[in-house]
């Protein structure tokens, strides 16, 4: 007998800890600060798409110097954190987790899934993105994070907001938990739930500053919004075919 999905099922990203995660030598002895430390990092991680990568300066913003030394030198050869190659890198993040490009690979498989329908369902889709457009106001909130700039014109749409700065940070980390902050700035909640949201409704990974542009932009364009998040999912999921493209756009330049 086949199996029904639960309708009710999560799914946001998961990072993946064995049951026996806290008996293993090397972590039963960290201190409380340590441990902490290193689910916040292992979460950062899952979120930002690093795969177990984290940037320097972004390392140092975790926990204390303590906790942190505590996770590098927790075992002589296989620490929870080692430094390598300019970065530091969670213990086997890639053998335990998905991968970005394990994740990419399962949403190509679910829209070559839903592709055949997709036609079908063409006329539904356009119909509820005329609705949510017809609902919005013609100018954007104004944005409570500073470092967020609206530059949308009457015209559209998904290009016109800039969020972010790219030329001020450093690194691909740095960006990423920036944009992430700016994700909070929009009194948004769930930030891997919008991104999950948005792979699963374009066969795209999008990138954290890709997540909160698209967020701003759904915002921006008005309209009742007594949940945002709830809002923002389901403008995701009526305008996929519209984020589709704008991925593949950004992509290509």
């Amino acid at each position: 007998m086949s199996r029904r999905r639960d309708p009710g099922k999560d799914d946001r990203l998961f990072v993946q800890l064995a049951l026996d995660f806290d008996d293993n030598p090397k972590i039963r002895p960290l201190s409380d600060k340590a441990f902490r430390t290193l689910v916040q990092l292992l979460l950062y991680s899952a979120k930002a798409g690093t795969d177990g990568r984290i940037d320097p300066a972004l390392f140092r913003t975790f926990g204390t110097p303590k906790a942190r030394t505590e996770l590098l030198t927790n075992h002589p050869t296989r620490p929870s954190v080692s430094e390598r190659d300019g970065a530091f890198w969670l213990h086997h993040f890639e053998r335990h987790n998905r991968t970005v490009a394990e994740i990419e690979e399962l949403s190509k498989k679910r829209a070559d899934a839903g592709s055949k329908g997709g036609q079908a369902k063409a006329t539904g889709k356009q119909d509820a993105k005329q609705v949510l457009q017809q609902t919005g106001g013609s100018m954007p909130p104004r944005s409570p994070d500073p470092q967020i700039t609206d530059t949308r014109s009457d015209q559209d749409s998904s290009s016109s907001v800039q969020l972010v700065d790219a030329s001020r940070y450093g690194t691909d980390d740095e960006l990423n938990a920036q944009a992430i902050r700016s994700f909070g700035y929009l009194e948004l909640e769930d930030f891997p739930r919008v991104r999950s949201e948005i792979a699963k409704a374009t066969g795209r990974i999008p990138t954290p500053l890709q997540v909160t542009q698209i967020a701003q932009t759904i915002l921006a364009r008005g309209g009742a919004k007594r949940s945002p998040t709830g809002y923002v999912l389901a403008s995701i999921r009526a305008d996929w075919a519209e984020w589709q493209q704008w991925l593949d756009s950004a992509a290509a330049s």
